[in-house]
């Protein structure tokens, strides 16, 4: 089940859905900070606040026993975080290089017979990441 199987499993999903809430709030505020600019908020989104965040979801990977978040099957959590992690690591491209676990499991959730047809087909679209009034759409 996409929600996870079991209280104790979609507890985890809740709590991977809200982390990924707090994080996608801060990567969305740079995006569009119109009183700030990217160029300012990006050293402590990137140097900073990005850093220790996935830091903590690498551990919880890594507790998980993988290949993803919680475990060995699949939830929607996953998708949402391979979502986000591509629209960081377009924003910084070696943003995941001390955290190669999480870069395998994007690529293994790219891997998934669904999503790999999904992003094949003609309506994926892989850019603007955010809206077009956004000051960073990718």
């Amino acid at each position: 089940e996409l929600l996870g199987a079991g209280a104790g499993h979609r507890a985890q999903v809740q709590m991977l859905l809200c982390f990924l809430q707090d994080v996608r709030g801060r990567y969305t505020k740079a995006c569009y900070a119109y009183d700030q600019s990217l160029a300012e908020l990006r050293p402590e989104l990137v140097g900073t606040y990005l850093p220790e965040k996935l830091a903590w979801l690498d551990a919880f990977l890594a507790r998980s026993g993988g290949p993803f978040l919680t475990g060995a099957a699949v939830t929607v959590a996953d998708l949402a975080w391979y979502d986000l992690l591509d629209q960081l690591e377009a924003l910084e491209p070696t943003l995941l290089d001390a955290w190669p676990a999480l870069r395998a499991f994007g690529a293994g959730v790219a891997q998934l017979p669904a999503i790999k047809a999904f992003l094949a087909s003609e309506r994926f679209i892989d850019r603007p990441f955010n809206n077009l009034s956004a000051a960073w759409t990718g």
